[in-house]
């Protein structure tokens, strides 16, 4: 099998038998075997050639840009496109903005790749609102559900947004050679006002802003008293998304604090301490 394989280091066969399980998944329509095939086999060519990477990224971006792919397929793709490139980012380091990026990906530059992960961490919740109602459990073969999703009945809103969010901030270091950033200190920390927040973006790469738009959307979908320990964790996860030094920390305190006396013997406290 595919394990037995990669462990007799055996690249070769463990792209035959991932571009096996790839057809026999699409001829049952299982997409999730389906990416894990594609997933498998791209990784281990990769170690072939580096050139074949531009070959399959192509391979998903079609695969992405097709009407008849689902939605919850679509923000899955996305956002495995957003730290596919946000990985192998590579090429120089001119970081000029490009508004239109050359077909040609071995031209690519640094700021160039981390334009095109931006992008598709963006789409990827385009229909954020939508995915509460899938599973992440849908796709077992390729996701790994922590301890945490728990809180989330499991569902793929929180697994997409949360990998946005967090994919986007780790983007700002680069994206900010070249496009204005939000000062990550401009965000109200008490929720009842940064939930009416405007968050005007920067630029339009502008990270600090589009991550906290994700977490506007996600808090304003959970119901704090029916799911106190469901939004007490995305409700840290908005705070603790703010790198540490760039933290105005008497207030961070202070939101904590109060976040404490609210939620008052919920098992999440611990954390917060």
């Amino acid at each position: 099998n595919i394990n037995t394989a990669i462990d007799e280091g055996k690249p070769q066969t463990v792209i035959a038998l991932a571009q096996q399980l790839f057809q026999k998944a699409a001829d049952e329509e299982q997409t999730p075997y389906m990416m894990q095939g594609y997933l498998e086999a791209m990784s281990h060519r990769k170690q072939l050639s580096i050139d074949s990477l531009y070959v399959d990224i192509e391979g998903l971006e079609k695969w992405v840009a097709n009407p008849a792919t689902s939605i919850s397929d679509a923000a899955m793709l996305h956002t495995l496109l957003g730290s596919i490139y946000y990985y192998s980012e590579r090429g120089g380091n001119d970081n000029k903005p490009v508004s239109e990026l050359p077909e040609d990906m071995s031209q690519w530059t640094r700021q160039m790749y981390a334009q095109r992960a931006f992008d598709h961490f963006a789409a990827s919740v385009k229909h954020l609102e939508e995915l509460h109602e899938y599973s992440t459990r849908t796709y077992s073969p390729i996701v790994y559900m922590g301890e945490w999703s728990k809180y989330y009945n499991h569902d793929l809103m929180h697994l997409i947004g949360r990998r946005a969010a967090f994919g986007i901030r780790d983007l700002e270091s680069q994206l900010s050679w070249s496009y204005p950033q939000s000062d990550w200190k401009s965000f109200p920390l008490d929720y009842e006002q940064f939930k009416n927040d405007t968050l005007k973006s920067a630029s339009a790469y502008d990270c600090p802003t589009q991550a906290m738009r994700i977490f506007q959307r996600m808090l304003a979908m959970i119901d704090p008293e029916k799911e106190p320990s469901a939004w007490l964790f995305m409700e840290q996860n908005r705070m603790n998304i703010i790198p540490s030094y760039r933290r105005d920390t008497d207030k961070h305190l202070h939101q904590l604090n109060k976040m404490l006396t609210q939620f008052e013997g919920n098992e999440l406290c611990g954390s917060i301490y």
